[in-house]
């Protein structure tokens, strides 16, 4: 093989070796982003859940700062892990909640405790609830849920230990 040769054959290997690169960081930033932003998406799901469908929290309530104005990592009652900002504990005990629990609960995949006692939330335990594997606490007492328990409640680490 002639120098010339060689020297364009490194070239290319570089300019792909260059390009995969970009393209590997670009889907990891890209991913980052489209989780945190997910993240978002349910809790604000979730927070229209809570409170029959959109009407406002009540005054006083965590969910009055479930807003635009700060990350949903500073959202009162909302934990998110320190290195890659998922959302990890959601606690939200005593806070006159009196909707639902959605099923896009599911999407949270890095939540690890949930904590929704003391409120007036009603309806079923979605079975989506069965995708949080991390789920370690789960707290539901002295609500008015109703129906069956989910079985897909078998998935998540509460009953794994």
């Amino acid at each position: 093989m002639s120098r010339h040769n060689m020297r364009l054959r490194y070239y290319c290997d570089m300019c792909l070796f260059t390009t995969l690169l970009l393209i590997s960081v670009s889907f990891s930033i890209s991913g980052e982003d489209n989780s945190e932003h997910g993240d978002r998406t349910t809790l604000l799901a979730l927070r229209d859940g809570f409170t029959s469908g959109g009407t406002p929290p009540p005054d006083g309530s965590a969910l009055s700062s479930w807003n635009s104005s700060f990350h949903f990592c500073q959202w009162q009652g909302v934990t998110c892990g320190k290195r890659h900002k998922r959302v990890t504990t959601i606690r939200l005990t005593e806070q006159m909640l009196d909707g639902v629990l959605p099923p896009s609960i599911g999407n949270l995949t890095f939540l690890r405790k949930l904590d929704l006692r003391n409120n007036s939330l009603h309806g079923q335990v979605p079975e989506e609830i069965g995708r949080l594997r991390r789920l370690r606490d789960l707290y539901l007492e002295r609500n008015f849920f109703g129906g069956r328990i989910p079985v897909e409640l078998s998935n998540c680490q509460i009953f794994k230990n």
